[in-house]
């Protein structure tokens, strides 16, 4: 049965700005963190811990510097 086995858009690119954010590529990161940040920030209570910590990621990933070579 597939019965409560879904994920919302908005999941799906929290995921996937943490593949970025795992992977080094800090701008796709940030992007993707910006998109779930938008979208949650109207969002009931039980989320503000994801909220949270998604803002601590895009205000840590904001702060990055490229590396020069």
């Amino acid at each position: 049965s597939a019965a409560g086995l879904y994920a919302t858009r908005t999941e799906l690119e929290e995921q996937l700005a943490m593949a970025y954010d795992r992977s080094g590529q800090s701008d796709l990161a940030v992007a993707q963190y910006r998109n779930v940040a938008r979208a949650w920030r109207n969002a009931d209570p039980r989320f503000d811990a994801r909220r949270t910590a998604v803002q601590a990621r895009i205000d840590a990933l904001s702060h990055v510097r490229p590396r020069t070579a």
